[in-house]
């Protein structure tokens, strides 16, 4: 967190004028309407991004992390859709940990009741 607040206050002094058109583009973002977007407020998308990414992270799971971004991108174009591909090896890593933890969980008790 330290080296992205060091970066990011670089360049606010370097481009102050970038982060203002940053913050612009973020507050007309609802009205960037195109045939390749999805129009869905960015609060709101925000608020449940920002639930998703909290609870995944108090939970171990790490495929909330590109649902989260997805949500929370400024505007919801169909190529940004893509970031959704990274679901593929988090959802499989998570089932085979948690298949993992049922067998171990299954040897345990079964180990326990001879």
């Amino acid at each position: 967190l330290g080296v992205t607040a060091a970066i990011a206050a670089v360049s606010f002094v370097l481009t102050p004028g970038h982060w203002a058109d940053w913050f612009t583009m973020l507050t007309l973002s609802d009205s960037m309407a195109s045939p390749t977007s999805y129009h869905v407020p960015l609060v709101p998308r925000v608020a449940v991004a920002v639930v998703i990414l909290v609870w995944g992270g108090l939970t171990h799971r790490r495929w909330t992390v590109p649902v989260g971004a997805t949500l929370a991108l400024p505007v919801i174009w169909s190529a940004g859709l893509s970031i959704l591909v990274a679901l593929v090896p988090l959802i499989r890593a998570d089932l085979a940990r948690w298949r993992a933890d049922g067998e171990r969980a299954t040897t345990v008790a079964g180990a326990g009741s001879g």
